[in-house]
């Protein structure tokens, strides 16, 4: 098995000029803010973490924030109030 999937982690990345928030998987999500703050003129900002996500569980997470949907994986920053990362626990209404 490729060694990039097996530490995924779930990341959330919020643009803090444009109000919304990425949601994606990396096994390296200081990287991958590098990466998109490279390409992007405002601030982004690594918000949390959590440990042990995959893609099957990254797209469930997807189709259930469709409705905040503002582009590829960015959401709307509304969707922050369904998600707690401190008890790694995702709850949709």
């Amino acid at each position: 098995m490729n060694r990039k999937l097996l530490n995924l982690m779930l990341y959330a990345i919020l643009d803090t000029t444009a109000h919304k928030v990425k949601l994606g998987i990396s096994n390296n999500p200081s990287r991958r803010l590098r990466c998109l703050q490279t390409g992007n003129s405002s601030k982004l900002q690594l918000l949390w973490v959590i440990d042990g996500f995959g893609r099957t569980e990254e797209r469930k997470l997807h189709h259930a924030l469709a409705r905040y949907r503002v582009g590829g994986e960015w959401f709307d920053e509304k969707v922050l109030q369904f998600l707690n990362p401190t008890s790694a626990h995702i709850i949709i209404a």
